[in-house]
């Protein structure tokens, strides 16, 4: 699972949502890698805090691809 991957699945969880605040994101953030590890997308033996940190850091790339009211 490519960071790109893990990133369109965040921004479609935060539509699904509707989260727009960054306290939000970054627990969709930490959400969707945890979910990614238990099914297997992600290996825990791989980097997974920088890539946790990396995610974190696209909060208004995030916000961009939000849809505008």
């Amino acid at each position: 699972m490519t960071e790109d991957e893990l990133f369109a699945q965040i921004v479609e969880r935060g539509e699904l949502d509707m989260v727009t605040d960054k306290e939000g994101y970054d627990s969709i953030v930490e959400s969707v890698i945890n979910d990614n590890i238990d099914i297997g997308g992600l290996d825990i033996d791989q980097n997974t805090e920088d890539q946790e940190t990396h995610l974190k850091d696209r909060f208004n790339e995030y916000l961009a691809k939000m849809p505008q009211e």
